[in-house]
């Protein structure tokens, strides 16, 4: 799915539900994984792909 040397993606504008989240993450789980920013499944969505080269540690930023 993914040439290997990609480590992050930004899509902006994903028209995303949750079987596309669920399908996407299950397509690549073995190079990273995608977080989503949902709107609706018709606007305001974001993806950003992350490879686990990049070994990053998942922060909550509710409280900044």
């Amino acid at each position: 799915p993914f040439p290997p040397k990609i480590t992050f993606v930004f899509i902006p504008e994903v028209h995303s539900t949750p079987e596309v989240v669920k399908a996407w993450n299950t397509e690549v789980k073995e190079i990273g994984e995608f977080e989503f920013s949902h709107g609706t499944s018709g606007s305001r969505g974001a993806a950003i792909f992350t490879s686990h080269k990049l070994n990053l540690t998942p922060k909550n930023f509710d409280n900044y």
